[in-house]
């Protein structure tokens, strides 16, 4: 009878500590405005983004950041949110949920590893190319770089000192080939050819100018719809560190 007596009674102490709880829930949601503050907080603990969220509502971003830093937010915001977002800013629920529940951990990002295929990228003379199927050799796994779509060794010395034979170049593809930053170093594939130099403006527009960094190596033109594939050098890994 005693132990009925002592369980009846934590139970009646955790019934009113659940009532004091939303008592004083509904305080704070009487005597409080719908300010910027919450509907940070509910946007951060619904895992919405900031971006996300404004395309919903109908607002650019800094219009949102700035409802963010508000002391007071209009009704029709506040149901703009509510239709939009599915977050009731006027809930003491949401309120509630704020104070009583730790906010959500983000996931670290899964990051995309780099594709290392074992087939030398020509920095010299130009040599013979067939299309390659086989799988990669190996991932690599480069925080800065996982936008890149594959990495290849390089053999010959036409880009030395930049690109040194042996390093490890790291490649994104570029789809438009009409969209070409002149100045830069590719990737430049034809059904022959695979060559890693500067792509420059050519005077005739149906065709490119690929230039070493060694001046030894004269230049190349080639016909732009000759081009098969091309990718964008986005850096190395350099042989002294493999």
């Amino acid at each position: 009878m005693y132990l009925i007596n002592e369980q009846y009674k934590y139970t009646l102490r955790l019934i009113t500590l659940s009532s004091l709880f939303v008592q004083f829930v509904k305080i704070i949601y009487n005597t409080l405005k719908i300010s910027g503050i919450i509907l940070k907080e509910a946007l951060r603990r619904s895992l919405i983004t900031q971006a996300e969220a404004a395309e919903r509502l109908g607002i650019s971003r800094q219009t949102l950041v700035n409802y963010t830093g508000k002391a007071e937010l209009s009704e029709d915001f506040v149901q703009n949110v509510k239709e939009n977002l599915g977050i009731d800013l006027n809930s003491s629920e949401t309120i509630g949920r704020m104070i009583k529940e730790p906010p959500p951990k983000w996931s670290e990002p899964t990051l995309r590893k780099i594709p290392f295929y074992a087939i030398d990228v020509s920095a010299g003379d130009i040599s013979f190319y067939q299309d390659f199927n086989e799988s990669p050799a190996y991932y690599i796994d480069l925080p800065g770089f996982n936008d890149c779509d594959l990495a290849m060794p390089v053999y010959g010395d036409s880009m030395y000192p930049k690109i040194k034979n042996g390093d490890i170049v790291l490649l994104k593809k570029i789809n438009d080939h009409s969209i070409i930053s002149y100045g830069e170093i590719y990737l430049v594939i034809t059904a022959e050819n695979r060559l890693l130099k500067y792509v420059r403006k050519h005077s005739d527009k149906s065709m490119i100018t690929l230039l070493s960094e060694n001046e030894r190596f004269d230049e190349i033109e080639v016909e732009r719809d000759k081009v098969k594939h091309l990718f964008i050098y986005k850096g190395k890994i350099e042989k002294s560190q493999i």
